[in-house]
């Protein structure tokens, strides 16, 4: 993979290459913890090109994206319109609504390099922490989170599939602009 890869913003135009990203990697990264049909369900509800699309056309939301030869590589999508939960202690946060890398690019420091052009983002609108819900079974991004600042404060529910689940909660505090 080439090191000058560039975080940019995504637009709606790249909805389908967007849906085909986040099904692929939500896939690998959940196979092994659903069933599924249950899992495939998810997919379809939340991952198709329209929905992402118009996702991309809404102002309380961005995506930023990493791609190379027009493939996608790694995402992150950032909203502050939804109240944050209770244990988050700030006054203007935003939230990481969606952060993958994909597979063979983990470790190389590409997640570090998206999730620093959030924070700069975030940090530039006036924002004072980034918070996230992470699958209390990954344990891998529980880590990541903790090694880039991020610090447990709780647990956020979660429905997935039309079953209730509690993730664990995490905020980065920021030093705004």
């Amino acid at each position: 993979m080439t090191t000058d890869l560039r975080c940019v913003e995504a637009v709606p135009s790249e909805a389908e290459e967007f849906s085909r990203f986040l099904s692929d990697i939500f896939r690998r990264t959940y196979a092994h913890g659903y069933p599924a049909d249950r899992l495939e369900r998810h997919i379809a509800r939340y991952h198709g090109a329209p929905r992402l699309r118009a996702e991309l056309e809404t102002p309380t939301r961005w995506t930023l994206r990493v791609a190379e030869r027009g493939r996608w590589r790694a995402f992150v999508t950032v909203g502050h319109a939804a109240p944050a939960p209770d244990a988050i202690d700030a006054e203007r946060p935003a939230q990481i609504e969606r952060f993958y890398v994909e597979t063979e690019a983990q470790g190389t420091g590409l997640a570090q390099r998206v999730l620093d052009a959030a924070v700069e983002r975030a940090a530039a609108e006036g924002h004072d922490a980034l918070w996230l819900a992470v699958w209390q079974h990954n344990a891998r991004a529980k880590r990541f989170y903790e090694k880039v600042g991020f610090m447990h404060v709780g647990t956020h529910p979660f429905e997935f599939d039309g079953v209730a689940e509690l993730d664990d909660l995490y905020v980065r505090l920021l030093h705004t602009r």
